[in-house]
Parts: structure tokens; sequence; C-alpha cells
């Protein structure tokens, strides 16, 4: 009953079991085969499959997580990573932010952790079902230093109670894993927005847009839909992509877009389901100690003919953050693609609730203006009775 009605987290509490591993792995399932770890060994502390271990070594009362990749894979070319995973079921509705966030530090070269959150796969749906359905997926990587650190990820738009959190890697340590969140914020009332995407109805045909040039056979058109130039997606699968800087000051990044199928399940050359996905990706140097490499992907797997589907996404977890945003899918239109970014007009958040103490203050000062004028008056017309 528990699993089908999971019970609604409290505000700040952290939505992962057992994050600082003081259970050992509890909670946990560690996603493959794994051999008994060694980390006297320098080579090769996993072996062939890797391995997962809980361990307090070098922090003494301090239990974490260790993972080591192994050697073996495909013709011993390949490395094994090891994971351990965990279904978030209690994520909520509704919320301003949800932060995920982990300690990490490197046990040795080629260090790395992996980050992966996804919504669960629903099997056997019927065709009514996936034309409803979306599947979302966020992957980051990190190249921590033997400094411990913590490092922190928006995931916003997760709340399905089937998203599952994966944490990979090789020859790294992790503790301290939480995923906490907030209840959602007021807008500012005096604000404005701008659009980040430029021709994003397509009207200027691809300008903007990079192609892929490997892949064919993307084009504008405005079949059924006269003076409404679209981007179609044929077969390929092809691909569109733009840069765009996200602000650092922005209050709110909301994405925007429309798809639609341009032929039906068997109507088509390929014989394909009209499919599409967004894709949002930011890179970061992996030499700075400060890396943030993130892929975040929207994938519709069917469209309908009409209406068309929008597809909107919280993006305010990237801003100050150079994207690319890319366009994918099959037998698939898409329009008015949008990237808004609100801001306050001040410069900083003016909330109903921010402004109570200023509007306050400005009271305070006017009724002490004119209270003190009304006392100058009295003064002058005592003084002017007691002349002769």
């Amino acid at each position: 009953m528990l699993a089908a009605f999971p019970v609604p987290a409290a505000a700040q509490e952290n939505l992962v079991e057992n994050g600082d591993f003081s259970q050992g792995l509890e909670h946990w399932i560690v996603g493959g085969p794994t051999n008994p770890c060694e980390p006297g060994n320098l080579s090769e502390p996993g072996g062939y499959y890797g391995c997962v271990m809980v361990t307090d070594e070098g922090m003494t009362g301090n239990p974490h997580l260790e993972l080591y990749a192994g050697t073996g894979g495909e013709y011993g070319m390949e490395r094994f990573e090891q994971d351990v995973e965990q279904t978030l079921s209690r994520l909520p509705k509704d919320s301003a932010r949800i932060i995920l966030s982990l300690r990490v530090w490197s046990l040795g070269n080629t260090s790395y952790v992996r980050t992966l959150i996804q919504t669960g796969s629903r099997e056997n749906l019927t065709l009514e079902e996936m034309y409803d359905s979306q599947s979302d997926w966020y992957e980051a990587y990190y190249y921590p230093s033997r400094e411990p650190t913590t490092i922190t990820r928006d995931i916003t738009n997760f709340h399905d109670p089937t998203t599952y959190l994966i944490v990979g890697g090789e020859r790294v340590a992790v503790d301290d894993i939480t995923i906490v969140a907030t209840p959602p914020s007021p807008l500012p009332l005096f604000m404005h927005q701008t659009e980040l995407i430029k021709n994003g109805g397509f009207s200027q045909g691809l300008e903007y847009w990079e192609q892929n040039l490997f892949n064919c056979c993307e084009k504008i058109s405005e079949e059924k839909s006269p003076g409404n130039p679209h981007l179609e997606l044929l077969a390929g699968p092809p691909w569109v992509s733009q840069e765009i800087h996200l602000p650092e000051d922005a209050t709110r990044i909301s994405l925007s877009i429309k798809a639609w199928a341009l032929t039906l399940l068997g109507e088509n050359p390929e014989n394909v389901m009209p499919w599409g996905e967004v894709r949002i990706t930011h890179d970061g140097s992996i030499f700075n100690g400060t890396v943030d490499q993130e892929t975040y992907s929207i994938a519709k797997p069917a469209l309908r003919l009409e209406p068309a589907s929008t597809i909107t996404r919280d993006l305010t977890g990237f801003k100050g953050k150079n994207i690319t945003l890319t366009l994918m899918g099959e037998e698939a239109a898409v329009d008015d693609v949008s990237v808004l970014a609100t801001r306050s007009y001040f410069g900083f958040p003016t909330t109903v609730s921010g402004l109570i103490p200023v509007a306050a203050i400005i009271l305070a000062t006017l009724v002490g203006g004119f209270l003190g004028l009304r006392h100058v008056r009295r003064a002058r017309n005592y003084q002017n009775r007691l002349r002769p």
C-alpha cells in the first residue's frame, strides 16, 4: 500500500534513503556483478567486473561509498563501470527547486563520478498511452580532485514516483547524497521576459541553427500550414541545434516547444513511429578541476498528427551557463521553439513579501514627516498668539 501511495516528503527532508551510507548499502541496489574490492591492488582494485564497497578507511567513523570500474569489457578494451541505484518514490509534485548534492573525492588517476536521474520505463503501453507519455533523463559527469568537494545538480523537472537515481564512477569516493525540495517562491511583481532563442519560429529558414551534415533529412516547410513555416525532421534521424547563454540574473528560465507527427506509423517509408526529442547539453573543461558536463533530455516516444504536443520544462538550474539546445526526431514537425528568461526590472526579486518592509519604512517616513510638520505648525501658531 505504501508503495502504491508514497508518503510525501516534509520540507527540507532528505529524499534519499541512507545517503550517508551509515547503514552500508541498505536501500541501494548494486547495478551489476561485482568482485571483492582490493584497494591495495593499485592497478586493478576492482578486478575484471569492478567493485563497490562501503568503508571508513582513511576517514575513521565516517563510512562512505567507493566505486572502482572493472578492467574487463569487450576485448579487454572497455571498462565495466560500477554503480548503485535507488528509486526516488517521494519526489514532490510541485516544488520551486529540487536539488541533488553529493560529496566526492578522487581515489586515484582517471577518477570520475557520474550521476543519472531518469524516469522509470513503462512497458506494454497502448498506443494512446504512448501518445501521452514523456521520458526525461539527466546525466552529469564530474572529475574530482583528492580534496572532498560537494557538487550540486538541479533536478527540478523530476516528479514521477518511478524516477530513479544512479551514482557510478571510477576510483571515486562518494558520501552525503541528499535530495532536498524547496516550496514554490513567488515571481517578482515587476518583471520582464527575454527570448533567448533566435528564429524559433523558423520564419528565416534554418538561420541561426546548426545542421547535422551527415544525417539527412531536415527541411523547412509550410505544408498543411500555409504562412506558418516549421521544421520537419524526416529520416536519419536528423537534428538541428543552437547555442545560447542563460543569464545568471534570471529568476526563472522556461523552455517551450510544439511538436506533431507528419505521418502515422506504417504510412512512412521507414515504417517508424513519429517521435521527437529535445536535448540540453553543457560541457565544461575536464582540466579545470570544476567540471560540469551535463546532458538533459526530454523524449516524446510517439506524436499525434493533431493536436500538437507542447513540451515545457524549467531550465533555471542551467542559468549562468552556455548550453546547446538540440532538436531530434523522425517523421516529426517542430515549431515555436522558445527559451524565455524572466528578470526583475530592478535587478533583484521584488515580491509582495519583499516589499512589505520597504513599504513600512516609506510609510513610517511619511507619517513621521507629517507629524513633524504638524508639530512645527502648532509651535508657530502658539508663538503668534503670544505676540502683542
